[in-house]
């Protein structure tokens, strides 16, 4: 719904090209504050005070959520020969993708989260002599909620099995898992240099 349950700031210093482990956060003490399994975990990095990047995380599986079902408004113009789609949703809509059926151009991003009330700016090439006047009826726009199951759980898992017993997946697994591989590394640190 978009209530904030828990919110923190970290500042940190990362040299570049390392990684650093900046915060940890306790599940359970989240769970005193709301069961987490309602909730998303956003995390955002600045970088003197510039936005980089965001990630958001969900505490199981999307298939055993009850996401809202998202309600996703689109708005377009174009600029430049580029068509800017402007997405936004007032529920939590997890993994939104967006498809053109006239236009084989790549998006500038797909299969992302949009917050509630959040808007999101995509952009995509129109192709040459495209009709701009159709683009909102070109485009089709799924999330993970649009996913609908095509069986029972159990006949999900059967399924799982069967393609898992194929001789082929079989014995890849045994492979890959069962058998000790000796591996021989041959390193020398001074022709790093």
């Amino acid at each position: 719904n978009g209530k904030v349950v828990w919110n923190g700031d970290v500042k940190s210093h990362v040299d570049k090209n390392q990684s650093k482990r900046i915060q940890t956060i306790s599940v359970s003490d989240l769970n005193r504050i709301r069961k987490v399994k309602d909730c998303v975990l956003v995390a955002e990095l600045y970088a003197n005070g510039k936005y980089i990047s965001r990630k958001t995380l969900l505490f199981d599986k999307e298939k055993n959520l009850k996401l809202p079902k998202a309600n996703i408004s689109v708005n377009v113009r174009v600029e430049d020969n580029k068509a800017i789609y402007t997405l936004s949703s007032k529920t939590f809509a997890r993994l939104v993708s967006i498809s053109a059926k006239d236009n084989t151009n790549p998006f500038s991003d797909n299969f992302f989260d949009i917050l509630p009330g959040e808007s999101v700016e995509i952009s995509q090439e129109l192709m040459e002599n495209q009709n701009v006047d159709n683009l909102l009826k070109d485009i089709t726009i799924t999330t993970v909620t649009d996913i609908e199951p095509k069986g029972s759980r159990l006949a999900d898992n059967l399924f799982r099995v069967k393609v898992f017993l194929t001789p082929i997946n079989f014995f890849n697994w045994v492979y890959y898992n069962m058998i000790p591989k000796k591996v021989k590394v041959d390193y020398d640190p001074s022709q790093d240099k």
